[in-house]
């Protein structure tokens, strides 16, 4: 069958379009109650964990900050940036792998980027801070 512009119709059939389920024996004053689950998803700072040492915290605001810093970068903001990426405290061997990690992770993901992340592994080579 066509319809009157050309445009073939469609048959449904006996199926027709899905029908909705509406509630009327539900009221707004009527308080509903919703299943619990045992292990509920919680944003992160409500989570409860184990206080971590101070190090520890420090360590992990270190990571923030660098994953901060190399998603903003750009070919045009480099020099802002490394000196941004200069400016960290890193201190300890943990720290200074996992900062050369999240590098070589952004370099992975954003091939586009691969030579801006390589020429920032470069600086950070000549950059020389005495490990504990």
């Amino acid at each position: 069958m066509v319809g009157g512009r050309g445009a073939p119709l469609i048959n449904l059939g006996a199926q027709g379009p899905p029908t909705r389920k509406i509630f009327t024996s539900l009221s707004v004053h009527d308080s509903v109650h919703l299943k619990k689950s045992g292990n509920a998803w919680k944003p992160g700072m409500k989570r409860e964990s184990l206080p971590a040492e101070p190090e520890s915290h420090i360590t992990q605001d270190l990571f923030k900050k660098g994953h901060s810093i190399l998603n903003k970068v750009t070919p045009e903001k480099f020099n802002h940036l490394m000196k941004q990426v200069w400016d960290l405290t890193i201190e300890t061997e943990e720290r200074l792998k996992g900062v050369v990690d999240l590098v070589f992770e952004k370099a992975i993901d954003e091939p586009s980027f691969s030579v801006t992340y390589g020429n920032m592994c470069g600086c950070l080579a000549t950059v020389r801070r005495p490990l504990s």
